[in-house]
């Protein structure tokens, strides 16, 4: 059985790492990376599609230094 990946995507730096080891003790679940930004979650996306390992799942905020997470959905 294939792990869920998930990118955090979170600008305060605390609360992204406390996600991160969060999603790292949850059976089942594995940590793609983390973002601090709109745009640097474009790219790890982008990289993790382009490595044959996409992003299943992202923990996203919604309020991001360069924009508001939704877009990133779309």
């Amino acid at each position: 059985m294939t792990a869920t990946r998930v990118l955090v995507v979170e600008d305060d730096a605390r609360a992204a790492e406390a996600h991160a080891a969060y999603v790292g003790r949850l059976e089942g679940f594995e940590l793609a990376g983390t973002a601090r930004s709109a745009g640097e979650a474009l790219r790890a996306l982008d990289r993790c599609r382009a490595d044959g390992e996409p992003v299943d799942l992202l923990l996203l905020d919604l309020h991001l230094p360069d924009g508001h997470g939704l877009g990133l959905l779309q």
